[in-house]
């Protein structure tokens, strides 16, 4: 793998959270148009989880709203939640396709400040597009909080 493709991965996934918490990035510029987000293991045990599919629709279950944060309203933030991705590793290259796993942690703005709401891990497939990295797949799994 190139280093450039690399910087551009791991650039991809962090403009992830700037993009869901400020709307500073689009989401044009992380996800694909068919992108997959699958839920399955985003749940307590024994609640469904489900697969989400197309971007307009990963927009709606993540924000509650297909539009992008960025170009409806470029300064909205949500100082609720904030989003942090670490310790990401590239784990399968493919050539225009590669698989990253992340741990992530979700903040959300409690009394008496930001505690942690949600850890977990991202199972992420990104592919090479004409505009560059994107995430085309993410599995979601909780390890609780």
């Amino acid at each position: 793998m190139r280093f450039e493709d690399y910087y551009e991965i791991m650039q991809t996934i962090a403009r992830y959270g700037h993009a869901l918490d400020a709307g500073t990035v689009p989401f044009a510029q992380v996800l694909t148009e068919d992108v997959e987000f699958d839920f399955t293991h985003a749940v307590p045990p024994g609640q469904p989880g489900s697969v989400v599919k197309g971007r307009e629709r990963v927009l709606e279950a993540m924000t509650g709203s297909a539009d992008d944060p960025y170009t409806y309203r470029s300064t909205l933030t949500r100082p609720a939640l904030s989003h942090h991705t670490t310790n990401s590793e590239v784990v399968a290259d493919r050539g225009d396709e590669v698989q990253v796993r992340s741990k992530f942690l979700r903040l959300g703005n409690t009394q008496p400040g930001p505690m942690p709401v949600l850890i977990g891990q991202y199972l992420d497939t990104l592919r090479r597009t004409d505009a560059g990295w994107r995430i085309s797949r993410r599995e979601i799994i909780s390890h609780g909080l």
